[in-house]
């Protein structure tokens, strides 16, 4: 399983699951906290961090970068075997 950057507070469990939702579309951050469920303050929060480490981009949506992508396909991997 990829593992996290260890001064990240979320955890990869967390990053797959906001990764996952992300994958189908660019949301912007109201649509991802109705999509997952968590208020928008924690939305944010996260995103901000999904965006320093380099797994997501923000502009006017949320979408997905070719390293959160990786991410993805490394995670599906590492379950797979």
């Amino acid at each position: 399983m990829p593992c996290t950057q260890p001064e990240s507070f979320l955890s990869s469990t967390e990053i797959r699951f906001y990764l996952q939702t992300l994958l189908d579309q660019p949301l912007t951050e109201t649509e991802l906290s109705k999509q997952v469920q968590h208020p928008l303050f924690k939305v944010r929060s996260t995103v901000r961090e999904l965006a320093r480490l380099g797994y997501v981009q923000q502009e006017e949506h949320v979408s997905l970068t070719e390293k959160g992508l990786t991410y993805l396909r490394e995670a599906q991997e590492t379950q797979d075997t």
